[in-house]
């Protein structure tokens, strides 16, 4: 989602935007991982999934299949919850089902709830606040709609009506780490980072085996230039699962800091095939192309980093190395290289002498 510039840090010498995005926000939800599922949050009528259907209705299998994905699972996989396919289907699945005669609440709910995303991640904000709003007034004490509506109006920047909504999803299911980690999300997109590390910290004690809590911990951890434990918690992540974006993204640019371009350019194609629309990793992986001495790449994942950081803003970006390519870029010139790898010089083939 387009979430403004909320504030500006300083660490390592350098200013570091600080926001986040809505589909960032997703992407920490939790996705399949082959470690298996988080049975952190019990199954109360408030947090559960669904409640049980009519006999005689034909239920959503595939609708409530993706919604409890989306709730319950973990891991690197959590990208299909920040792409548009699999909601819009989930979607279409509850509206076969809302149709019926008697259908439950729930399923109206998810309905809207799943459209909802569909419309958020679509970049359409105010139909994305529209229909999570009825996806509440469907079913009011349904933390999962409760959570969506507060991520509608972290779209809007409503940070108090978000932070509301947010609230609420915790009271009504204490023991799921996610409206924990998104009252986070909301410190972090305003800028209280070291509440929003606080709050991280909850949330990882209360889903310990899930890694894009960390994984995001180790970034804000960067952004306040808290080099060790930014690197705590990313060695933490990795350790549960090493595809996670946001501590792919601090070892990317720890490993820039350190000059070891070919270790960034790894970590930042890592994060990227998790998160491929994610601006500040293609960031890192221009800076790691430029300083390879690959010019034409380098342009163009600064250009794609560019774009994406504009629509998407995430937390980390480097203020001062952004402004320096936008205007490199506008003068149609990569900027100056943030350092150099010395290439070894290509060997000469020996043309091998006319046999007399």
């Amino acid at each position: 989602m387009d979430i403004a510039k909320t504030g500006l840090v300083r660490a390592c010498g350098t200013r570091l935007l600080v926001g986040a995005s809505v589909v960032g926000a997703l992407v920490l939800g939790g996705v399949a991982c082959d470690k298996g599922t988080n049975k952190d949050a019990p199954e109360t009528a408030a947090n559960a999934v669904d409640t049980k259907p009519k006999p005689e209705l034909v239920y959503p299998d595939k609708g409530f299949g993706f919604i409890r994905g989306y709730k319950d699972k973990r891991g690197s996989h959590r990208g299909v919850y920040g792409k548009v396919e699999g909601w819009k289907d989930a979607a279409k699945d509850f509206d076969r089902a809302a149709k019926q005669t008697g259908a439950p609440k729930r399923w109206i709910s998810a309905k809207h709830l799943s459209w909802g995303w569909v419309a958020l991640l679509r970049n359409e904000k105010d139909q994305g606040l529209r229909v999570m709003k009825q996806a509440v007034a469907a079913e009011d004490d349904w933390a999962l709609a409760q959570l969506g509506l507060a991520y509608a109006y972290i779209a809007h920047k409503q940070w108090k009506l978000a932070m509301v909504h947010a609230k609420s999803a915790q009271k009504l299911a204490p023991k799921w780490w996610l409206p924990t980690a998104t009252i986070g999300h909301i410190h972090r997109d305003t800028g209280k980072l070291k509440i929003a590390a606080k709050l991280y910290r909850r949330a990882i004690a209360k889903a310990p085996l899930e890694a894009n809590i960390p994984s995001d911990l180790s970034l804000v951890y960067h952004a306040l230039g808290r080099n060790r434990r930014a690197r705590k918690w990313a060695k933490k992540a990795f350790s549960l699962d090493g595809r996670v974006v946001g501590a792919n993204i601090t070892y990317a640019e720890r490993s820039l800091r350190r000059e070891k371009a070919r270790k960034a350019l790894m970590h930042a194609d890592v994060a990227l095939s998790v998160g491929p629309n994610n601006g500040v990793a293609m960031l890192a992986r221009g800076d790691a192309l430029q300083a390879l001495q690959r010019p034409k790449l380098a342009r163009q994942a600064f250009t794609s980093a560019i774009e994406l950081i504009d629509k998407h803003k995430q937390i980390g970006a480097p203020v001062e190395r952004l402004a320096a390519i936008r205007e490199a870029l506008a003068k149609d010139k990569l900027p100056e290289a943030r350092f150099k790898v010395k290439l070894e010089p290509k060997k000469k083939k020996k043309k091998k002498g006319n046999k007399s």
